[in-house]
C-alpha cells in the first residue's frame, strides 16, 4: 500500500464514527476475533446490528479472509440471540461497498436485521422510502444502553 493510501487511511480513520471512543463505548454489543457487533444509533428496526472489522477499512473487497470468517461467526450469534430477545427466526445481512452502492459511512459494516413472521415492521419497506427512512428516530443513549444490554446477556 503507497503512504499516500496509508495516510488517507489513517486521516479517514479519525473522521469515522465506527473508529471513536465514544460510539464503541455506547454501541458495542460484543466482539468476535477480528470483529465487533454494534447496534446501530439510527436503527431500522429495532432487531437491527451492525457488523464492522476492528481494523479501519472501507471497502468489502478488502477485507481479509480472517474478517470475513469473523463475520459469519458473529451472524451466527446474532441469529441465536436474535431469537431469543426478538423472536427472529430469520434475517437479512447486507453491505454496501462504496459510495455509488449507497455506502454511506467510509467504514465496512454489514447491517444484520432479524427477520419473524409476526413482525410488524418490514425493514426494506424503511430503507425503499425516503421520508420514513429520514425520520428513523434516534435512540437515546438510555435507551441504547437497555438494548445492548439485553442482547449482551442473552450472548
Amino acid at each position: 500500500m503507497s503512504q499516500e493510501k496509508l495516510d488517507a487511511g489513517i486521516s479517514l480513520a479519525y473522521q469515522c464514527d465506527f473508529c471513536t471512543k465514544e460510539v464503541l463505548d455506547l454501541q458495542k454489543i460484543a466482539e468476535v476475533g477480528s470483529v465487533q457487533i454494534l447496534y446501530p444509533r439510527h436503527p431500522v428496526i429495532e432487531a437491527s446490528a451492525l457488523v464492522i472489522p476492528k481494523r479501519h477499512i472501507e471497502l468489502v473487497e478488502d477485507m481479509t479472509e480472517e474478517e470475513m470468517a469473523d463475520i459469519l461467526k458473529a451472524v451466527r450469534m446474532l441469529k441465536k440471540t436474535f431469537g431469543g430477545v426478538y423472536g427472529s427466526t430469520g434475517f437479512n445481512l447486507f453491505a454496501n461497498s462504496g459510495v455509488v452502492s449507497g455506502q454511506h459511512i467510509p467504514h465496512v459494516h454489514f447491517h444484520f436485521f432479524g427477520r419473524s413472521a409476526a413482525e410488524t415492521i418490514n425493514p426494506f419497506r424503511i430503507l425503499n422510502d425516503s421520508e420514513s427512512y429520514k425520520k428513523r428516530p434516534i435512540v437515546t443513549p438510555e435507551e441504547l444502553q437497555a438494548r445492548v444490554g439485553a442482547i449482551r446477556l442473552a450472548l
